[in-house]
């Protein structure tokens, strides 16, 4: 919400979990963002509903995603990503999110009434390449940590303090290439 308000979008943002809220709430403010983020599911209709890295974590995606089809107006979108069965990642670094076949989610979207769809495996370069070394570090940190690491009802993940001195090599200005 932060980037899209910055890029001149504005709308509302929800998550069941307060502390997520919260959490957004604070970031929006701090850039005064035109987005707001709502406590109940909001009423549309909206231009365009995006579920972002959700999907795999919903007890029951087809509900959502019939509820998200009575946001959208006619003519509008959604903009669905998820994580894909065989993209690698250790389910500890997904917080056990669900992974999805292509098939599963065409089927779960024209159950929900939408048509017109396409699906694009679009694929992040760099995070592909590196999905073996986040499993390392992520194990790494679990080994390391006394509690164990999740993400819990927020799905915030936190920085790991111990990989502070990587923003040097690994930062805007050095990724600006794959980001483009």
């Amino acid at each position: 919400l932060v980037t899209l308000g910055k890029r001149g979008f504005d709308g509302v943002g929800y998550d069941p979990a307060p502390e997520a809220r919260e959490h957004a709430r604070a970031r929006l403010e701090a850039v005064r963002s035109p987005f707001n983020v709502l406590d109940d599911w909001p009423t549309g209709p909206f231009d365009a509903v995006l579920l972002l890295e959700v999907l795999g974590y919903l007890d029951d995606p087809l509900d959502v995603l019939k509820r998200c089809r009575e946001l959208v107006r006619p003519g509008g979108h959604l903009v669905l990503s998820y994580a894909r069965v065989g993209a690698g990642y250790d389910r500890r670094v997904v917080a056990d999110m669900r992974f999805l076949a292509k098939d599963e989610v065409a089927s779960l979207l024209e159950q929900s009434g939408f048509s017109d769809v396409r699906q694009y495996n679009y694929g992040f370069p760099l995070a592909n390449l590196l999905v073996g070394a986040n499993n390392g570090i992520h194990r790494l940190r679990l080994a390391l940590q006394k509690e164990q690491h999740t993400v819990g009802k927020t799905g915030l993940a936190h920085t790991w303090r111990a990989l502070r001195p990587f923003d040097l090599v690994s930062n805007r200005v050095t990724l600006a290439p794959f980001f483009f």
